[in-house]
């Protein structure tokens, strides 16, 4: 971003990698996200859940915008929410201690201590979660993660990092520097909201990069379902 605060004013270069996640989630999520695409606003990266239901039905629209943004996989091995849920692309994976009675990822972090994580297994289903991406035509260009879930369980990070390295692809983790606020506040009007991402944006640091994460979504019923009763307040 370039801003002139005044006429005449010296340009500041502020350098920003904005990330749009949870593509494929939902209807709700895949629908903003493409507005956001069509309409120009200052999306660079979009990061998809291969797991999950809207995958399939948001690949090909996503693509055509495969030349303005990269593309990322964000691996996904827990399902947080209460209402909506997502399992393993590869059967096998239901028995690498990441799933849940019912045969969904678990929901928290913190679910992954009570047993354990058989790594080999994990690996796999990431190369299956890349794989069926690739098949959509999606051109991924990087990884990430839903939820930081290789920071949660011993000895998944280095294997992680490793794995991506192998694909020749980029590791979002390279990239992040999250800053005091790593987002804009909340705001109850999207005018509010508006102003209060230019007052952020106005206090990035100069020269240095940042990155930071969205999670858009229409407001519909199906939104509604996205709750866990059990997180924070």
């Amino acid at each position: 971003f370039r801003l002139n605060p005044c006429s005449g004013a010296k340009f500041q270069m502020k350098k920003l990698i904005y990330r749009m996640d949870d593509f494929g989630s939902a209807r709700a999520a895949n629908t903003a996200i493409l507005e956001g695409l069509r309409t120009g606003t200052m999306i660079r990266n979009v990061s998809v859940m291969p797991p999950c239901a809207f995958v399939e039905e948001g690949a090909e629209e996503l693509k055509r915008y495969s030349k303005q943004i990269d593309i990322g996989m964000h691996f996904t091995i827990t399902s947080e929410w209460d209402q909506v849920k997502w399992g393993p692309v590869l059967e096998e994976t239901q028995t690498a201690g990441v799933t849940d009675t019912n045969g969904w990822f678990k929901a928290a972090l913190s679910d992954f201590a009570k047993e354990r994580v058989d790594l080999d297994q994990v690996i796999l289903e990431c190369s299956a979660q890349l794989d069926k991406l690739t098949r959509l035509g999606l051109p991924i260009v990087y990884v990430d993660s839903h939820m930081a879930l290789e920071m949660a369980i011993p000895g998944l990070q280095e294997r992680f990092r490793t794995w991506i390295a192998s694909k020749g692809l980029i590791d979002a983790y390279d990239y992040y520097r999250l800053d005091d606020p790593s987002i804009p506040a909340y705001a109850e009007s999207e005018e509010d909201y508006l102003d209060n991402v230019e007052t952020w944006v106005k206090k990035l640091p100069e020269d240095i990069q940042i990155w930071t994460a969205a999670h858009p979504a229409v407001a519909s019923n199906e939104t509604m379902l996205f709750v866990n009763t059990e997180f924070p307040k």
